[in-house]
């Protein structure tokens, strides 16, 4: 499958659904607000109310499921020389990032946060480099220069990840059994997920990871007004 034709039937798929569902609600409260004008009733005000945080749960959703894309400044000097890079996921999208080769023989893959991308990395890659430490910086799908548009909360983009891990193993002067993995945040959970199905990762890092399942979130442990506001639009997620 050509990169470039990969991911966007399913992105197609995203936005549709996402203006059906906008369309429909909106429509809904619309009508509700318009009986509510001809005859105000307990159980209308009730069930516009309803209607309302129905509507603000599915706009929470789409903001959580779809990443702000940020520019990258090129001409910033990042106090370490690099190469521009790209190399497909595991399903067939094309990343990019930055190399900087190493002298020590290991490398260590950079794995962003969500809404970030591979700048937001660059203060541990520096000092990894200092060190001798080969680095590895890219942008997650959906996020700085790479394709798509949908954010999964690292259920896809753990192919990322793996993509990156098979370049760097084809990669002359990369040591494949030297390579590790620190990520931040939705980047953390990625990589922590990972090393659990990749015995040959040699070393993990993981600051802030977020939740991979709703099961997982604080708001589901026990009952509470928190968890009864904010449920849906996690589950909506």
């Amino acid at each position: 499958m050509n990169p470039k034709e990969a991911g966007q039937p399913n992105a197609l798929r995203y936005w549709s659904v996402w203006i059906l569902t906008l369309s429909v609600l909106l429509l809904l409260f619309l009508k509700g607000v318009s009986l509510m004008l001809r005859s105000f009733n307990a159980w209308a005000g009730l069930g516009l109310a309803l209607l309302l945080y129905l509507l603000m749960a599915v706009l929470l959703a789409k903001r959580n499921t779809t990443p702000q894309h940020y520019p990258l400044f090129r001409s910033v000097d990042l106090g370490f020389e690099y190469e521009e890079v790209s190399f497909p996921s595991r399903d067939g999208l094309n990343l990019s990032g930055w190399f900087v080769p190493g002298k020590n023989g290991a490398t260590v893959i950079l794995t962003h946060d969500f809404s970030r991308n591979r700048l937001s990395c660059t203060d541990v890659a520096r000092i990894l480099a200092q060190q001798g430490f080969g680095v590895l910086l890219y942008d997650l799908r959906g996020h700085g220069q790479s394709q798509a548009a949908v954010s999964t909360w690292g259920w896809v983009e753990i192919n990322d990840l793996l993509g990156a891990l098979d370049y760097l193993r084809k990669r002359p002067g990369v040591d494949r059994d030297r390579i590790g993995a620190l990520g931040f945040g939705l980047g953390a959970q990625i990589t922590l997920r990972l090393a659990a199905q990749e015995p040959g990762l040699r070393a993990v890092a993981a600051e802030a990871p977020t939740f991979a399942a709703l099961s997982d979130h604080v708001v589901s442990s026990a009952f509470s007004l928190r968890k009864l506001v904010f449920y849906p639009w996690l589950w909506l997620s």
